[in-house]
């Protein structure tokens, strides 16, 4: 297991033979997330090379703010280029989750490699 942190977020990146799951934790509240994000990101997107399978599970993330969309969809866009499957889960208890994934699963929808599921 790998542990990032910035601020308030803690990603943790678990990778089996053949699968590689990120786990989301905390908040994301950083006025430019894309910015503050940058490094712990691409060290994520660099444990997604050679997964097979990618899971990103945001279930026990507390909250983000709208700004840290755009930096995750870039992450889930490169890892839907490096890995044959990603998985994005999420907490459909929490309403900001619902509202957040299901606009990103929209967002997503082209890449047919990429699942937004509850």
């Amino acid at each position: 297991m790998t542990r990032y942190q910035t601020d308030q977020l803690t990603i943790e990146s678990h990778k089996s033979r053949d699968k590689l799951v990120i786990r989301w934790f905390g908040r994301s509240e950083a006025r430019d997330p894309g910015r503050a994000l940058q490094p712990v990101l691409e060290a994520v997107g660099a444990d997604v090379s050679g997964a097979l399978a990618v899971e990103f599970d945001f279930r026990l993330l507390e909250y983000m703010n709208s700004s840290t969309i755009h930096p995750i969809l870039k992450l889930v866009q490169s890892a839907s280029a490096k890995s044959s499957s990603v998985r994005i889960v999420y907490d459909r208890n929490k309403n900001w989750q619902r509202l957040s994934f299901m606009a990103m699963g929209a967002v997503l929808a082209g890449l047919k490699n990429v699942e937004v599921s509850a």
